[in-house]
C-alpha cells in the first residue's frame, strides 16, 4: 500500500556528489510506476549540501512541485524536506568537507556545520520562515498548542538549570 523512497534529489550533480549511484531518471522512473501502481509514495528529499546553489534548490522545488501535482494522487503520499545534508564523523563526506575547509563547526558532541552559498543559505532560512507561516495559516490551533508546549519545556527546563545550579 505504501512505499518509503529516498530519492534524495532531483539534481543529477547532488546524486554525484552523495554517491547514490542513481539518476533523477531513475527517481522519476519509481515514483511514476508506483502511481501507476495505485501505491502511496513516501518521499524524503535533501534540498541543500555545501555545493548547492540557488539555481539549483529552485529547480528543486520545481519539480517537487510538478512531481506532487501529478503523481501524488493519495493525501497519504508525502514529501519529507530535509533542509541541508547532515555530516556525520567518519563519513565520505566529512573528510571531504574537513580537506576542502568547509566545516565551520566540528565538534563531536556540538555537531558539524559547514560553509553554504550565501544566497542557498538565505533561501534555506526563508523556507522555514514560509513553512512556520504557513503551519500558522493553515493550522492555527495546531501551532498554538505547539508554542504553548515549547514554552511551558523551555520554562521547566530553565526551573531544571536554576535546581542543579545552586
Amino acid at each position: 500500500q505504501r512505499v518509503f523512497i529516498g530519492l534524495e534529489s532531483f539534481d543529477q550533480k547532488q546524486l554525484q556528489r552523495f554517491r547514490k549511484g542513481i539518476s533523477v531518471r531513475q527517481n522519476l522512473k519509481a515514483v511514476i510506476t508506483l502511481y501507476r501502481l495505485k501505491i502511496d509514495v513516501l518521499a524524503s528529499l535533501i534540498l541543500a549540501d555545501a555545493y548547492t546553489t540557488f539555481l539549483d534548490i529552485i529547480h528543486q522545488f520545481i519539480v517537487l512541485y510538478e512531481l506532487r501535482r501529478r503523481y501524488f494522487n493519495s493525501p497519504q503520499c508525502r514529501i519529507s524536506l530535509n533542509r541541508r545534508i547532515e555530516i556525520y564523523r567518519g563519513s565520505p563526506l566529512y573528510r571531504e568537507y574537513k580537506q576542502a575547509g568547509l566545516l565551520t563547526r566540528d565538534h563531536y558532541l556540538h555537531g558539524y556545520d559547514y560553509r553554504m552559498k550565501f544566497l542557498t543559505r538565505l533561501r534555506l532560512k526563508l523556507f522555514d520562515l514560509e513553512a512556520a507561516l504557513s503551519r500558522l495559516l493553515f493550522q492555527p490551533l495546531a501551532s498554538l498548542r505547539i508554542g504553548f508546549r515549547t514554552v511551558r519545556w523551555s520554562l521547566s527546563h530553565i526551573r531544571l538549570n536554576l535546581f542543579f545550579t545552586k
